[in-house]
């Protein structure tokens, strides 16, 4: 069973569900029975409903997506330079301008989001991966060129290019 990629229909289908049924009920007693007494209840019948009427579930096969060694340790890397990005992030947050620090936020929440999608082996994660390396080897360009929070963020997140490169 492939992962649920729409996390928020997750969170309230079932909400959707029970609101229609409170909707289509007469009267107050029916409508607060409609939301306390479980999905399968229905006027007249017990209050967890009758057992004929619930939904018999299957054992679903489990999700366990294989993706080749070369793509492990490329997330891995990945992760680990966002934690670490994180990490200098929480130590200079201070000297940075709320707006820096929002979009530095929002970088660092999409480049997790796009690991666990190439994880799950989502068919649009290349293009998402893609655009967030674009993003970040291009983030001078699409900024101000002289903002200091741009700079030091690049530090923060980009390996150095020669072997002993320091700040």
């Amino acid at each position: 069973m492939k992962p649920q990629s729409h996390q928020l229909r997750c969170l309230t289908f079932y909400t959707k569900y029970v609101i229609q049924k409170f909707q289509a009920m007469s009267s107050w007693k029916h409508k607060l029975a409609a939301i306390f007494y479980g999905p399968s209840w229905q006027p007249g019948k017990p209050r967890l409903g009758l057992e004929e009427d619930k939904i018999k579930v299957v054992k679903r096969e489990k999700y366990n997506v294989k993706i080749p060694l070369w793509c492990n340790l490329y997330l891995l890397i990945h992760f680990a330079v966002m934690v670490y990005g994180f990490h200098q992030l929480a130590l200079r947050h201070l000297s940075l301008s709320p707006v820096s620090v929002l979009a530095f936020v929002s970088y660092i929440i999409a480049s997790l989001t796009n690991i666990g999608l190439l994880f799950e082996n989502h068919k649009f994660a290349p293009i998402y991966e893609v655009l967030r390396c674009m993003i970040l080897a291009n983030l001078q360009v699409l900024t101000v060129q002289t903002d200091a929070d741009v700079e030091s963020f690049l530090k923060v997140v980009t390996v150095p290019s020669r072997i002993g490169e320091s700040d």
